[in-house]
């Protein structure tokens, strides 16, 4: 015999304040500089993304190399806290 399936009335999920938001995207243990990559990764986006914010001037970051550039962790933080005000 099949299980039937129920639909529960399931609440709408709970609203978040900037700060509980900003508290789950602890960015702390990250090095000053940050690879382009860690960042998106951490962001949940992509290195596109992550170099779109860089070229409109959202984040700051440094190139080291032609092939390598480092963003400020503290540019990310200061970019996550514009979002979610």
């Amino acid at each position: 015999m099949a299980k039937k399936r129920t639909t529960s009335s399931a609440a709408a999920p709970l609203r978040r304040t900037p700060d509980e938001h900003f508290s789950q995207l602890d960015l702390s243990d990250l090095p000053v500089l940050v690879p382009v990559a860690v960042a998106a990764q951490r962001l949940g986006t992509s290195r596109h993304a992550i170099y779109q914010l860089l070229s409109e001037g959202e984040i700051s970051a440094v190139r080291i190399s032609p092939r390598t550039t480092r963003i400020f962790r503290d540019s990310l933080l200061d970019y996550l806290r514009r979002q979610l005000v």
